[in-house]
């Protein structure tokens, strides 16, 4: 689907504008590999969110370190 988005708006004109996937699941691995298909379809951009399924896991440690793990290991880079 992505790869769709990004011919058509670059067969109308509009190569520029951005496509942003939503790539988080609450896997690390599947979101890492979800980034790096999307970019290779077209999406200029990767809309992360820390996963929420377990909530008492999610300490600030483990936030930092799936966010980390995504950044370093997807494609995208990172501002």
């Amino acid at each position: 689907m992505i790869h769709e988005i990004r011919r058509t708006l670059n067969i109308n004109g509009y190569e520029k504008v951005l496509v942003i996937a939503g790539t988080g699941t609450p896997s690390t691995r599947e979101t890492i590999e979800l980034c790096k298909d999307a970019q290779q379809a077209g999406a200029s951009h990767a809309l992360v969110l820390t996963p929420s399924v377990w909530p008492k896991a999610m300490t600030r440690e483990n936030i930092i370190r799936f966010h980390t793990q995504v950044c370093i290991y997807s494609y995208y880079p990172t501002t």
